[in-house]
């Protein structure tokens, strides 16, 4: 996230956050869920956190960048410690808790912890390892993680992040370097661009993205989509803010909306979200998040 003078410590919130993906009909995986490149994409969104969901390759900046992008970890020397905890509320009914994690950072390196509890497949684990060095308003950084899993234990990721100006920021990340195989399905190389804007500091941003994604049946050639997002918030003692993002198919088709409610500063605090699928809403994923940072204050 843009980077901006902060000396308070922020305090230790609680963020909700529901998201849930309704598949593109531009796929074809509702035909063909079990289609190996269709597995592929779920497995590899599996790994990620629920902050995925509403964070970009450009606005993780504490140690949820961890996930999301390495170069973030570096763009400001501060510490934070994040656990996340995930419910899954299926079709069937099943509710359930699916995943949790933890991580912390210190001045550019961070370690983080992820447990998938899948409702068919064998439970994983995932550790997370990850790093950044900063030069002037450029960051670059890499994280690799192990899988406890059958198949490749590793896989790697590289990150850029360029703070253009004070209020716009530039990123990318190249994930799944080397294919990494899981339980035989091959996670995709994929590559991300973003960019995000805070016209007005700590107070309004917006934030987007483009995902290319390799399909590993060549047949089925690449998958596309987009991501918007903006985070409205106030300031004083106990800053709240409303996050939104959205997921838009190759075609400009809805895949999945997030919405929270943010409380004790930026990204953090309370919030639900809701899916739209074929005219119906149903929360469908919520994920209960709470992070603690400390950071200078910065100069641009």
């Amino acid at each position: 996230m843009p980077s901006f003078p902060e000396t308070r410590r922020l305090p230790f919130v609680l963020a909700i956050l529901a998201a849930g993906a309704a598949t593109a009909e531009a796929q074809d995986c509702t035909a063909t869920p079990t289609d190996p490149a269709c597995l592929a994409l779920s497995e590899a969104a599996a790994f990620q956190p629920r902050s995925a969901d509403y964070l970009f390759v450009t606005t993780a900046d504490d140690a949820r960048a961890t996930w999301l992008n390495p170069a973030g970890l570096a763009a400001i020397p501060d510490a934070s410690v994040m656990g996340e905890l995930v419910i899954d509320n299926p079709d069937a009914g099943d509710i359930r808790l699916a995943q949790w994690g933890l991580g912390f950072n210190a001045r550019g390196f961070s370690f983080a912890f992820q447990r998938e509890d899948f409702a068919e497949a064998e439970d994983r684990n995932t550790f997370r390892f990850a790093g950044g060095l900063n030069r002037q308003r450029l960051s670059l950084g890499f994280g690799v993680s192990l899988f406890s899993s059958g198949g490749t234990k590793q896989a790697v990721d590289l990150g850029v992040r360029y703070q253009a100006t004070r209020s716009f920021v530039l990123g990318g990340v190249l994930r799944h370097i080397g294919r990494p195989t899981v339980n035989g399905i091959k996670f995709p190389l994929t590559g991300v661009a973003g960019v995000a804007w805070t016209p007005f500091a700590s107070v309004v941003q917006l934030a987007g993205e483009a995902v290319l994604q390799e399909e590993t049946d060549l047949n089925t050639g690449e998958n596309v989509h987009y991501r918007l997002g903006a985070r409205l918030a106030t300031t004083g003692s106990l800053p709240l803010g409303v996050i939104g993002a959205l997921r838009l198919a190759s075609d400009l088709g809805f895949q999945s909306l997030t919405l929270g409610l943010a409380v004790g500063g930026r990204d953090q605090g309370l919030g639900l979200g809701t899916v739209s699928n074929a005219g119906s809403l149903r929360l469908e994923r919520a994920s209960l998040t709470g992070v603690a940072r400390r950071r200078p204050n910065l100069q641009f």
